[in-house]
């Protein structure tokens, strides 16, 4: 199931149903007081004619949106609790509240708190400080929409959960303070690397609403240190305008690495908006990357046949692995030298010295083609951290493998 997101101030007053019944409405939703997750883990539900409120476990929740909300209890009177002083309520404790740096000088106030449901489960992924959301929740939403037009992106203005400290037990609608774990404005002072660390973390919603708020500096140093698998969704998210001021900031190999990451469609648009020298030499790198595997293939590798017994194979490996490029995997193959299964070293040397190879081999295979390029190899190794594949034509017969070493020693040559 895709996942959704939810402002907490716009489910208030959701219908509950039980059996098909409304039960009552959301008032509020709690989290676990200390807890870094920002997991709901109850809501508090309002009764018509003076009954008690229920306090349900987020478990009995098998349904949520905003049209209703789906509960499976069986006794009402059983959930006719009060929140402990581990429960933060949302609503009344959170809402409204100063948020405090390190220092204790006021940063903003959270004014809404921005959720995500995914998995049957609900997180806190933002709280909310822009003045759009005060106006709404105060039914004056064309007054924050005009304001909106003239302060600019109003609605955008978050912090992530990540930087708010775990809540205290014991918070109250009017006592304590929401708490950074950072200052706010140290936040382009943190190393590229921590931070993509930092961003590798988030959703991806977290990591375009920090990643906006870093200098060009820190953020293009930030974009190169970040997982290649997750540049394109932070290039995605920016303006062509933006990416351009980052790629300004960065050598034609660092461009290129970071557009070598991104699917065709985005990349291409890209590069030709760069000036002509740099557009010149990020081509040239990209062409080089474009290389077959044929060419860095090795053909020293060690062959075997699935009706070799097991203990043959160990007693003779020494020999077998001997000058070979590959020795940590065991490549079966037919008579006509079509590759028909891989064997991990590790999976030979505690095999039962009475089977074949045949019992032991993955026959289930990920191979390169001759002409498949070093970036197809790179994505190949980055999935599923092989430590070689193996290269087979059409018909299936090997030709040799590809290391994950040799890859990457070409990989450090494209970069630099």
């Amino acid at each position: 199931m895709p996942y959704q997101h939810f402002y907490l101030t716009d489910i208030f007053g959701t219908k509950v149903v039980m059996n098909g019944k409304k039960i009552g409405v959301l008032s509020d939703l709690t989290i676990h007081a200390e807890d870094k997750t920002g997991q709901v883990e109850h809501i508090s539900v309002s009764r018509m004619f003076g009954d008690k409120p229920l306090f349900i476990p987020w478990k009995f929740v098998s349904a949520f949106s905003l049209e209703e909300i789906k509960v499976t209890i069986s006794n009402i009177k059983d959930y006719e609790k009060e929140p402990t002083d581990h429960d933060v309520l949302l609503k009344d404790q959170v809402i409204d509240k100063r948020i405090i740096d390190t220092k204790d000088n006021e940063v903003e106030v959270a004014y809404d708190i921005k959720l995500i449901y995914k998995d049957g489960n609900l997180f806190i992924t933002d709280v909310d400080l822009s003045k759009f959301r005060m106006f709404k929740r105060l039914g004056m939403r064309a007054i924050g929409k005009f304001l909106q037009f003239f302060a600019g992106k109003m609605q955008d203005k978050t912090i992530s959960w990540n930087f708010i400290q775990p809540l205290p037990t014991g918070m109250g609608p009017f006592k304590g303070d929401i708490r950074l774990n950072i200052l706010k404005e140290n936040l382009s002072a943190i190393h590229p690397v921590d931070l993509a660390h930092i961003l590798e973390e988030m959703t991806y919603g977290q990591r375009s609403t920090i990643f906006k708020q870093l200098t060009l500096s820190q953020a293009s140093q930030t974009l190169e240190a970040l997982d290649p698998s997750l540049q394109g969704d932070i290039v995605e998210s920016l303006t062509k305008e933006k990416t351009l001021e980052l790629f300004d900031l960065m050598t034609p190999g660092q461009i290129a690495d970071v557009l070598s990451a991104l699917p065709r469609n985005m990349s291409f648009p890209l590069v030709q908006l760069l000036d002509d020298d740099t557009k010149n030499r990020v081509e040239g790198i990209l062409e080089k990357q474009e290389q077959y595997v044929k060419n860095l293939m090795t053909q020293k590798i060690i062959k075997c046949h699935k009706e070799d017994v097991v203990k043959e194979i160990q007693d003779s490996f020494a020999h077998l692995a001997k000058h070979k490029d590959v020795a940590m995997y065991l490549y079966i193959v037919d008579e006509e030298e079509r590759l028909v299964g891989v064997i991990d070293i590790k999976e030979l040397l505690e095999a039962k010295e009475t089977e074949t190879l045949g019992d032991i081999m993955i026959k289930n295979i990920e191979i390169l083609r001759p002409r498949s390029t070093y970036k197809e190899a790179a994505e190949i190794f980055a999935k599923y951290n092989f430590r070689a594949v193996p290269v087979a034509d059409k018909h299936k017969k090997l030709l040799g493998a590809v290391t994950y070493t040799d890859l990457m020693k070409f990989k450090k040559r494209f970069v630099d």
